[in-house]
This record gives structure tokens, C-alpha cells and sequence, in this order.
């Protein structure tokens, strides 16, 4: 068996990456069409139906029934998918797909600093120029770039 050259193992390393963020931006594509049905549900509280119209019933324990028991996905995962889905697409007007690059992590980070589109645009274009293919920001790093830049923002 003979060993690899660098530059071989470097082509295999290369072309494992551009295989996997093919299947990230999958991925991405399916979170953000995730949070707009949880988007709906949460909306108008369509949720709901599946147990029956109790007017008295509580928001959380209900949302929190539905995520777990109709969808099989934890209540956090789920408010985290709607959020980001509300804040970038219908609250700024962001196509999803111009989105791919940018990490679910860092819109959810970003979305009480992303105050206006212009503030939007400017942090994405942050975030464009500090991750790479190879390589991103740590979140912590990000978190106190938001917390620099955006120190008036809501947050």
C-alpha cells in the first residue's frame, strides 16, 4: 500500500468539504423551510387544533405538546427555526437562499442586533468576511463583535 502525497490527500480533504457543504446547504434549506411551518402553526396558534380549541389552555405547555408529541422536535429547536425564519425572512425580506452561506447559529445570534436591513446587511456582510469554506469565527468571538458594534441594540 503506498502512502499519499500531500497534495493527494489535500485533493481527498478538498473534495470531502465541498461534499459536505452540499449536504449543509441542504441542510440550511430544510431549517429555514422548517421554521416557516413552525412560523404558521405559532402564527395563529394552528398548533392548537390538534388538541382541540381549550381557550383556557397555556400557550407554552401547548406549543411545548405539539413540538414534542405532532412534530417529534424539541420546543427549543423549534422556537429557534421560527425565530430565525421570522426575523430574516419575514421581518427583513431575506430569500433564504441568500442566506446559505450564513450559519443558523449566528442569524439566531444576530437577530436582536439586526434591528433594521441596513444593520442586517452590515452584519452579514461581517459574517461574509470573517467565515470561509475553510474555516468561521468562533460564536464568542461574534457575540462580542454584535455587543461592540450594536451596543444599543435591544438585547
Amino acid at each position: 500500500m503506498s502512502k499519499k502525497s500531500e497534495s493527494e490527500r489535500y485533493a481527498e480533504a478538498k473534495k470531502l468539504l465541498e461534499e459536505y457543504l452540499g449536504y449543509k446547504e441542504y441542510k440550511n434549506r430544510i431549517s429555514f423551510e422548517e421554521g416557516r411551518i413552525m412560523y404558521e402553526f405559532a402564527k395563529d396558534s394552528l398548533y392548537k387544533s390538534f388538541f382541540g380549541e381549550d381557550k383556557y389552555s397555556e400557550r407554552e405547555r401547548s406549543w411545548k405538546r405539539f413540538c414534542l408529541e405532532i412534530t417529534g422536535m424539541p420546543t427549543s429547536t423549534a422556537d429557534q427555526k421560527r425565530k430565525i425564519y421570522e426575523k430574516w425572512v419575514v421581518e427583513l425580506c431575506y430569500n433564504p437562499i441568500d442566506l446559505k452561506d450564513i450559519t443558523l447559529t449566528k442569524l439566531y445570534i444576530a437577530i436582536p442586533y439586526a434591528t433594521t436591513k441596513n444593520i442586517a446587511d452590515e452584519i452579514l456582510a461581517y459574517v461574509r468576511t470573517t467565515d470561509s469554506d475553510t474555516g468561521s469565527q468562533t460564536v464568542t468571538d461574534f457575540v462580542e463583535y454584535l455587543k461592540d458594534e450594536y451596543k444599543n441594540a435591544p438585547h
